[in-house]
């Protein structure tokens, strides 16, 4: 699917694993670079957390995108999501059970997965709008 030159030489899953690990030092560090400089706006860390998991679906779809294996896209789509879901599930357990400022939070799951189904739902788009643009019949004048 993505197999431009330069992509080719980015090693695979790389890009998942860099989006997981930039996840966990914000979500689990005690004070991540940074964070005492966000403004005080209400609601903003959701959207932090909607940001962050639609980031990491992004990336688990590019990667996926990346594999030599020809599974539908559809395939791709459900694994991409569950794993997010999955991944902010235990993100928030983990809030809650290892770190000692932070707690778990069922809206924040709530906001990852509104991250998640926004990116399979524009990935959706895109792959219908591109799957009906490569079998459109040519124009004739």
């Amino acid at each position: 699917m993505f197999h431009t030159p330069a992509i080719t030489h980015i090693p695979r899953w790389v890009t998942t694993a860099v989006v997981s690990a930039a996840i966990l030092y914000a979500t689990l560090a005690p004070h991540p670079v940074g964070a005492d400089q966000l403004p005080l706006i209400p609601g903003l860390d959701k959207v932090i957390h909607f940001i962050m998991f639609a980031t990491f679906t992004a990336s688990m779809l590019f990667d996926l995108g990346r594999t030599n294996k020809a599974a539908p896209a559809g395939r791709w789509m459900a694994l991409a999501g569950a794993v997010s879901i999955v991944f902010g599930a235990v993100d928030e357990l983990l809030q809650s059970y290892i770190t000692e400022n932070r707690s778990g939070d069922i809206i924040d799951w709530f906001a990852d997965m509104a991250g998640i189904v926004t990116v399979l739902l524009i990935f959706a788009a895109w792959r219908h709008r591109h799957r009906h643009a490569t079998h459109r019949p040519a124009c004739r004048d």
